[in-house]
């Protein structure tokens, strides 16, 4: 899968989520490998923020995807549901974020795409009921990933063959 295609996934995952659920920000990246994520895009999140968070603050996130990389049955983590630190902290009170969901779309049990939906302070933490909407579109959008990775996969098999 071209990062073009995660792009129009992530973008048209907002986009309807919105619809329902209201957040700020997104942010969609490649995950690499157990601690490496690249080809950051972004929207509604400002470019000093995203600059400074990758270059500094990454490591004091308390929901990151390596903290769940190998727990393959986690779809997502919340920033409310975790203990977070002072430095942390104080860069979401810097940029305003009051709460995150952290996405992780698997293959093979394997996380290779992730999204954060921000939140800021002009919305409450999200809820219970918020959650199980994420978990919703999640679960149709892990599908539809899926099978449009196999399709990639697949195409890339038989051009490699031939």
């Amino acid at each position: 899968m071209q990062a073009v295609n995660w792009n129009q996934c992530s973008e048209e995952f907002t986009r309807n989520i919105q619809k329902v659920l209201p957040f700020d920000g997104l942010v969609a990246f490649n995950i690499d490998s157990e601690t490496t994520a690249s080809q950051y895009s972004f929207k509604g999140i400002s470019r000093q923020a995203v600059d400074e968070y990758l270059g500094v603050m990454q490591c004091f996130a308390p929901v990151p995807f390596r903290f769940s990389y190998h727990k393959t049955d986690m779809k997502f983590s919340v920033l409310q549901a975790v203990a977070s630190n002072n430095e942390y902290d104080d860069f979401r009170k810097k940029w305003n974020v009051k709460d995150t969901i952290e996405l992780f779309f698997r293959q093979n049990g394997v996380p290779i795409r992730g999204m954060s939906l921000v939140r800021s302070s002009a919305y409450m933490e999200f809820s219970d009921q918020e959650l199980k909407m994420v978990e919703s579109f999640y679960d149709l959008t892990a599908c539809c990933f899926n099978q449009i990775y196999d399709v990639s996969s697949h195409q890339v098999s038989l051009f490699n063959e031939g």
